[in-house]
């Protein structure tokens, strides 16, 4: 069975409904990117003819007018300079008081020496005679000192004296020591020999005694043998003759006895000389003996009297050392009062104010009855204003000779020399030059400026040239100097400083810094940073870069070069 038209309809609009969500999403991305290729076509068209432009300019070589810079002989450096005096000071005083006499004003010309006001300085005079009484105080200590030092010396030379005597006291002592000493050895030798002899003698006395016992004991015998044979000789039993022997040896034998008794008596004697000999003995070294002790105690008190004369010379050498010391100082003190004496009387010539040298006076800051103070001065403005301060009571100023200081430039450290000569023009005095010489030179650079200074002297004998004025100093370099020279259109002064664009050997740009020095309007001095042979771009464009490849045209032949 078909089905119906209506029915197949509403399905129809069921099948678009379902598209439609897919292909809208596609149509909208199509129109935008029909819109953004319609939109970068001409940008890119654009771009593509720039890179062609580009390219032609990088392709195409610049043409560039180059020139050397010029050498130009300088013929005599001149620069602005002041004229000052060879010498200018400022007059001070150096005494307090006040000022009693003034003898020059303003323009006064001076001697050296002259002397151009007085001060009244009643402290510095008695100042003066204050010290001057110190001093002569300090010379009379100084003599009682001398003197003080010569009676010292003297005790001390009495000393030394009375210690070299007691040394030869001493000595005695000690000589008389030694000599008892040996007596009394010699004392103790004879007691010894005297004992001895003693021993001796009572050795011979008992000899004797055994003898005479001995000869006792025979006596006895002899005797009892005799008395018999007297009774045998009466009885006939014994001859005459025995008798008689016997009778003999009695005798015998008692004077042996006698004798014995004899030598006893002469022993005993000669101990008793012997005994009395040891007791001589013994006294003499007793004697002896008392005699060391009483030498030694003898050299004790001499030792002690010569330690304590020694312990004196050593005070007194002490009180010597201490009276130099005080003479040395007493000396010092009369330095220092000779020293401030003649200081206040310095200061007392310097009541008198005097010019220091040749000139004229520039200023003058006081008046009679102005208190003076030592390094200023004080000027009274008016009746109700307080006194005000200025520096120095009178300005001095030699101008029979003036200088000049300039500052002249790098390039001629080598041409300007002590000894140049420079003249000087003052507008002031038209038909007027003036000649000097150089005298002294820095001979270091200001790094700022790049110039050192140089001092002239000028010869001012009638005083045209006044201090103060402003003058043209020309110097004559000692040999000649170039200066380097380049058109002004040839300077570029940027960001980066003043350059100069500089035509490289294989034909490139480079962009040179260089120091200018004087400006002559079309052209500019240039003091560093270029060489004589360097090739410049006389009008460098804006186009120009460092490196870039040009063609070059000589302005003085107008040929291209590469």
């Amino acid at each position: 069975m078909k089905p119906s038209s209506e029915n197949a309809l509403p399905k129809s609009a069921h099948d678009d409904g379902g598209r439609f969500p897919i292909i809208a999403p596609i149509i909208v991305v199509l129109i935008i990117g029909v819109l953004l290729v319609v939109g970068a076509l001409p940008r890119l068209h654009q771009r593509a003819v720039l890179a062609q432009e580009a390219q032609q300019t990088r392709e195409t070589v610049p043409l560039v007018m180059v020139a050397t810079p010029h050498l130009v002989p300088e013929g005599g450096l001149q620069l602005p300079a002041n004229i000052e005096p060879i010498l200018e000071t400022v007059i001070n005083a150096r005494t307090q008081g006040y000022l009693s006499k003034l003898y020059v004003d303003i323009g006064s010309h001076v001697k050296a020496g002259q002397v151009l006001a007085e001060i009244e300085a009643p402290d510095t005079d008695l100042q003066v005679t204050q010290a001057e009484a110190q001093q002569s105080q300090a010379m009379a200590t100084v003599g009682q000192s001398l003197a003080d030092l010569a009676r010292l010396k003297a005790n001390l030379q009495q000393a030394q004296t009375a210690v070299v005597q007691q040394q030869a006291v001493v000595k005695e002592a000690e000589a008389s020591l030694a000599s008892t000493k040996a007596k009394l050895m010699q004392a103790k030798a004879g007691e010894a020999q005297s004992e001895a002899a003693l021993s001796q003698a009572q050795e011979t006395l008992k000899e004797k005694q055994a003898a005479l016992e001995s000869a006792e004991a025979q006596l006895a015998l002899a005797r009892a043998t005799n008395n018999r044979y007297q009774q045998l000789l009466q009885k006939g039993f014994v001859s005459q003759q025995e008798a008689d022997q016997t009778a003999a040896t009695l005798k015998t034998n008692e004077a042996a006895v006698t004798s014995a008794k004899a030598d006893i008596q002469v022993a005993q004697k000669g101990v008793e000389a012997a005994q009395h000999a040891v007791d001589s003995s013994k006294a003499a070294v007793e004697a002896a003996q008392a005699d060391v002790e009483a030498a030694q105690q003898s050299v004790q008190a001499a030792k002690a009297t010569l330690q304590s004369l020694e312990v004196a010379v050593q005070g007194a050498r002490a009180d010597l050392l201490a009276g130099e010391s005080a003479v040395q100082a007493n000396k010092d003190a009369l330095t220092a009062s000779q020293a401030n004496t003649n200081r206040y009387r310095v200061l007392r010539g310097f009541e008198k104010v005097v010019a220091p040298f040749d000139g004229v006076i520039t200023s003058r800051n006081v008046d009679v009855g102005s208190l003076i103070t030592p390094g200023t001065t004080t000027a009274t403005l008016s009746a109700n204003s307080s006194p005000m301060p200025t520096t120095g009571m009178f300005g001095i100023a030699r101008t029979d000779v003036v200088r000049v200081q300039v500052n002249v430039p790098q390039a001629y450290i080598d041409a300007v020399r002590p000894g140049s000569l420079a003249t000087i023009q003052v507008r002031e005095l038209p038909g007027h030059v003036f000649v000097g010489k150089v005298v002294s030179s820095s001979h270091a650079l200001d790094t700022d400026t790049r110039t050192f200074l140089v001092e002239i002297h000028i010869p001012n004998p009638q005083g045209l040239l006044v201090p103060g004025m402003y003058a043209e100093v020309t110097i004559k370099p000692a040999k000649q100097v170039y200066r380097l020279q380049v058109p002004a259109t040839a300077l570029i002064y940027d960001s980066k400083g003043m350059r100069v664009a500089v035509l490289t050997p294989d034909s490139r740009v480079h962009f040179q810094p260089v120091q200018i020095g004087r400006d002559y309007g079309k052209e500019v001095e240039i003091s560093s940073g270029l060489a004589p042979n360097d090739r410049i771009l006389l009008n460098p464009s804006d186009t120009l870069v460092e490196g870039m490849k040009v063609k070059a045209i000589n302005a003085n032949s107008s040929n291209l070069s590469q």
